[in-house]
């Protein structure tokens, strides 16, 4: 199928910036990555410095948007050995507020909470 679109200059010398002898096959390119996406779909665009912050955070290469779900569920989840608990976000905030009050990261906090909790359950 042929399509005609119109382009803004400097649109289409971005174009031209990534495929000089066929700025329409990266077009091509640049549509087929949307392509099972819904004109109706809200997205998000991941690109430039917030990818390479990601991906440091993540410690390796982020791929797919499965991926950045995960890496997002792992970080606001409780961890011990293979078993996780997900906080909600009313306990990611209560977390952040004590961890401050406290002066300690919310990292450290939790950590103390679960020790604790688990003494005062299990025994120390």
């Amino acid at each position: 199928m042929v399509v005609t679109l119109s382009l803004s200059d400097e649109l289409y010398q971005d174009y031209v910036k990534i495929n000089p002898q066929n700025p329409h096959k990266a077009m091509v390119k640049q549509l087929e990555r949307f392509k099972d996406a819904k004109p109706s779909d809200r997205g998000i665009w991941v690109t430039g410095k917030e990818l390479e912050e990601i991906q440091r955070a993540a410690g390796r290469q982020v791929e797919t948007p499965k991926e950045i779900e995960e890496l997002i569920t792992r970080a606001l989840s409780l961890k011990l050995e293979d078993f996780s608990v997900p906080l909600s976000a009313g306990q990611r905030a209560r977390l952040h507020q004590d961890a401050t009050f406290w002066g300690k990261t919310p990292s450290q906090y939790a950590s103390e909470a679960v020790k604790e909790a688990l003494a005062n359950r299990l025994g120390a």
